[in-house]
C-alpha cells in the first residue's frame, strides 16, 4: 500500500482532533448567541474624608475685685469746754511797776488754789529746778523736748494753750506756764497725774 494512503486516516483524526479542542476551547469562554461581554470595570471612588475646623474659642478669666474699703483716721475730738481755773483764784498782788516781772510764786499764788501752792512749788522744783523767786525758765528736756517750769511737752502745747482760753501762748512765757498747769491740775481727769514722772521727788 503506498505510504500516502496510510497517512490519509491518520491526517483526517488529527484534523478531527483539532477542530474538537478548538471548538471546546472557543465555547468556554465566549458570549452566548454571538454577544460580545462587556469588560468589567471596577472604579475606586477614594474615600474623601472632610474634617470640620476644630474652633477653640479662649474666654477671657475676668477677674473682678473685691471692692477696698478705706478706713478713715480715727480723730479723737476733746471735748469743749470752758476753762474757769486759768483766772485768777485771788485778788491780783499790786505791785509798782518797779518791782518787775511776776515771779513763780506770784503767779501759783494767782492761779492755783491755796491748797495746791506748795504742791505746785515742789513740783516745779522737781521738773525743772525751778525756784520760787524764779521769774523765767529756761529748762528744756533734751530727750522730749519739753520745756519750763512744768515741763509742758510742745506736742500737746496749742491744743492746751486753746483749751485753756489762750490760743498763741509761746510755751517760754512764764504766765502761759502756769495758767496751763492750772488747766491739766483742775480741768483734765489727769489732774496730778500729769507729772508722774517726777512724782518720786515730789510725792
Amino acid at each position: 500500500m503506498p505510504l500516502m494512503t496510510l497517512l490519509r486516516p491518520v491526517a483526517a483524526l488529527t484534523a478531527v482532533l483539532v477542530l474538537a479542542t478548538g471548538c471546546r476551547s472557543t465555547d468556554l469562554g465566549a458570549p452566548v448567541s454571538g454577544e460580545f461581554a462587556a469588560p468589567t470595570t471596577t472604579t475606586v471612588v477614594p474615600a474623601t474624608t472632610t474634617a470640620a475646623p476644630t474652633t477653640t474659642t479662649v474666654v477671657p478669666a475676668t477677674t473682678t475685685a473685691a471692692p477696698t474699703t478705706t478706713l478713715s483716721p480715727t480723730t479723737t475730738t476733746l471735748p469743749m469746754m470752758e476753762f474757769i481755773a486759768h483766772p485768777r483764784v485771788e485778788d491780783p498782788v499790786e505791785a509798782d511797776t518797779d518791782t518787775g516781772p511776776p515771779t513763780l510764786r506770784e503767779l501759783i499764788e494767782t492761779y492755783l488754789k491755796p491748797e495746791d501752792h506748795a504742791w505746785a512749788e515742789e513740783v516745779a522744783f522737781c521738773e525743772s529746778s525751778a525756784q520760787p523767786d524764779d521769774v523765767f525758765s529756761f529748762a528744756v528736756n533734751r530727750s522730749s523736748r519739753a520745756a519750763g517750769w512744768f515741763q509742758h511737752l510742745p506736742k500737746f502745747w496749742e491744743e492746751r494753750t486753746e483749751a485753756a482760753g489762750i490760743a498763741g501762748a509761746s510755751i517760754a512765757d512764764p504766765v502761759a506756764q502756769v495758767q496751763v498747769a492750772a488747766y491739766l491740775l483742775y480741768e483734765t481727769s489727769g489732774g496730778r497725774y500729769h507729772w508722774v514722772q517726777s512724782k518720786a521727788c515730789w510725792g
